[in-house]
């Protein structure tokens, strides 16, 4: 039987130090991804942290036998600059990509919500590097928090 089992990563983009717990987040990530066996990742583009776990979902997805299957989902708010300015990139790394419709006329803040909480709705286990108890990944976090799902908050770990 496959395993169904999905990952989300959400994070800051402020990551102080970052040169430093870049290693420990791409160490973090692997591990978790070896541990739980992942069918999927589901990921957004808008923050540093969300693109350092998916360099290294990227990179172990094609060198990694074992990871050649899992199915990288990005979710983007609605026609961004980073997405109109890279869709050739977007369309080659990602095996799925979802617009959230919702999102066109809300504001950027309430778009990325929006995002965030369907990437944690469909999630199994949401892993985030939160400090910024005013930025929107904590806000992500204690929306999964409240929604009782499996959460990891690796600034909790480093």
């Amino acid at each position: 039987m496959p395993n169904n089992y999905t990952i989300s990563f959400l994070g800051e983009e402020k990551l102080e130090n970052f040169d430093n717990i870049k290693p420990h987040i791409k160490k973090a990530v692997r591990k978790i991804i070896a541990d739980k066996k992942p069918s999927g990742v589901f990921v957004s583009t808008e923050t540093k942290f969300e693109r350092e776990a998916l360099n290294v979902v990227l990179g172990d997805k094609h060198t990694v036998k074992e990871l050649s299957d899992i199915t990288l989902s990005c979710f983007v708010p609605y026609y961004t600059k980073m997405y109109l300015n890279n869709m050739g990139m977007y369309h080659s790394f990602f095996d799925n990509l979802e617009f959230i419709k919702e999102s066109v006329k809300a504001t950027h803040s309430l778009a990325v919500m929006k995002c965030y909480k369907e990437i944690i709705n469909r999630s199994d286990l949401s892993v985030f590097y939160v400090r910024d108890k005013k930025s929107l990944p904590y806000k992500a976090f204690k929306y999964a928090m409240r929604k009782k799902k499996e959460v990891i908050n690796l600034a909790d770990t480093l």
